[in-house]
């Protein structure tokens, strides 16, 4: 659901021209983080709401054989598994948050921001449904490795430790994994953002993307000159109206 928020207000953005109101009064890098973490922010006040939510109800339905029932299987939880899953959980949805952020920025119109977007859905589905074949297959040497491999670890890794088929060791491994991972994206998007964020391509979105991780030049439909110099120079009100005068002097 995240990944489709912060990929759907990008391509608003882009689809209705606000983009470049929006980067000539602040950075793309900026522009970048600052929908990350506001994503990040979202989820945490939906959590927090959840969280006082039930606190306020328990003494109401502890009493429920659900609510007791589902005591009894968190009380096998330890410590350590809950502070593991707690940082798996942040850093697995801050990877998916800047790979969205980062093909978003590759489409033309809101409309292609599904298309964009669905190869991360699958990406965290692959670690979903490992974790279920896993259980029937605990020593397949292919899940185990697939538990390692970052955006997929996040829920297969943890999905194996909890069901004690992996090490508390290789489960850290895999975060530590995963973590270096988000942060290479995190800085290789900042570049792909900000070469992307104001380009218009008929090539593929994958294309796109390759091009853009390896740097070379795509043909590319920019934006018209006049939106691209507003952009660079950051031109004044005092400015724009001055030339809309001329521009309706002109058709007069």
């Amino acid at each position: 659901m995240y990944v489709g928020i912060i990929g759907q207000e990008i391509g608003n953005e882009k689809s209705s021209r606000i983009m470049e109101t929006l980067l000539a009064a602040t950075s793309s890098n900026v522009q970048y983080y600052g929908k990350i973490i506001g994503v990040i922010l979202l989820l945490a006040t939906q959590l927090g709401i959840y969280v006082l939510g039930f606190g306020i109800a328990y003494p109401f339905i502890k009493n429920l054989d659900q609510i007791k029932a589902i005591g009894a299987m968190l009380s096998g939880i330890t410590f350590g598994f809950g502070i593991y899953l707690v940082a798996m959980s942040l850093i697995g949805i801050l990877g998916y948050l800047i790979l969205a952020s980062i093909v978003a920025s590759l489409v033309n119109e809101q409309a292609q921001v599904q298309q964009a977007t669905q190869p991360i859905a699958f990406l965290a589905m692959i670690g979903y449904i490992g974790g279920i074949a896993g259980s029937t297959v605990p020593g397949n040497i292919v899940l185990k490795v697939l538990s390692f491999i970052p955006f997929i670890s996040p829920t297969l890794m943890t999905s194996r430790l909890a069901i004690q088929y992996s090490t508390t060791t290789e489960a850290w491994i895999a975060l530590g994994l995963q973590l270096l991972a988000t942060l290479a994206i995190a800085k290789a998007g900042e570049k792909i953002y900000a070469r992307n964020v104001l380009s218009y391509s008929d090539e593929k979105i994958m294309s796109q993307l390759f091009k853009g991780l390896t740097g070379r030049n795509s043909k590319k439909k920019q934006l018209t000159d006049w939106s691209v110099k507003m952009v660079k120079r950051k031109i004044h009100g005092g400015e724009i109206l001055h030339c809309v005068w001329l521009l309706s002097s002109l058709s007069f």
